[in-house]
């Protein structure tokens, strides 16, 4: 498959920990074109990359990022230990502001932003975009805002110009909200099994799909966007 029907999901997770500086630098080494991203606050409302609503499988601790301050949180390990074990043992947390910061040096890389929605209900819509837009300044060209989150996006718009709409299910595709995204994203079990998927409106994105087959038959039914675990392995350079 080709870099522009690609996205890095959480960056090359099956290699590096997810939504981690390793992880970035090599999916900017694979030249991809998508990389998606996961953001919650800290209690001190720092920004950092992190996807579930605990720490537990990616620190094997107890709580949750807004229990901790970032720098509690520098002194953890987001080293995913039951699958990588003491490999990454010591990689502290990446922080949004660091993160966009390499990607903005890689021309034409778009950056897939998401909101978490724990992070909404802890600290509400205005604090979580007050804390993003500290975290990066202004938003860049290549970079979007998503979230299951619609209330969050609908208060983003005027000062992020491009989001993007996760869906709980696929029939929210058909709704008139839907039309006012740039990107629609769905997890892959929810699609319909046959039919076209998208003939105009937003680009539409699906997750997480690690078969090369399975990929390119999603393209031809309308996709714009396969976001994979495996980056590598769907553009066939597994053993690099």
């Amino acid at each position: 498959m080709e870099q522009d029907t690609l996205v890095g999901h959480r960056g090359s997770p099956l290699e590096f920990p997810e939504n981690s500086i390793p992880g970035l630098v090599r999916c900017l080494d694979l030249d991809a074109r998508f990389i998606e991203i996961d953001v919650q606050l800290t209690r001190d409302r720092q920004v950092i990359l992190h996807h579930d609503r605990t720490l537990s499988r990616i620190c094997g601790e107890p709580g949750a990022v807004h229990h901790h301050t970032l720098a509690e949180l520098t002194r953890l390990s987001f080293s995913e230990p039951d699958y990588f074990k003491d490999r990454f043992t010591g990689l502290p947390p990446a922080t949004l502001t660091a993160f966009v910061s390499l990607c903005r040096q890689r021309p034409g890389l778009t950056l897939f932003i998401e909101v978490k929605a724990v992070a909404v209900e802890t600290f509400g819509v205005e604090d979580v975009l007050a804390a993003i837009y500290g975290a990066v300044g202004r938003p860049g060209p290549d970079e979007v805002l998503i979230s299951y989150r619609q209330d969050l996006l609908e208060a983003a718009r005027t000062g992020w110009p491009r989001t993007g709409l996760i869906l709980n299910e696929w029939e929210q595709a058909a709704g008139a909200a839907a039309a006012e995204y740039e990107y629609l994203f769905c997890n892959v079990s929810r699609l319909p099994v046959e039919g076209v998927l998208r003939s105009c409106g937003p680009k539409l994105g699906v997750y997480d799909v690690i078969d090369q087959g399975l990929g390119k038959s999603l393209l031809q039914r309308g996709v714009d966007l396969v976001e994979t675990f495996d980056l590598p392995g769907m553009l066939g350079k597994g053993d690099d």
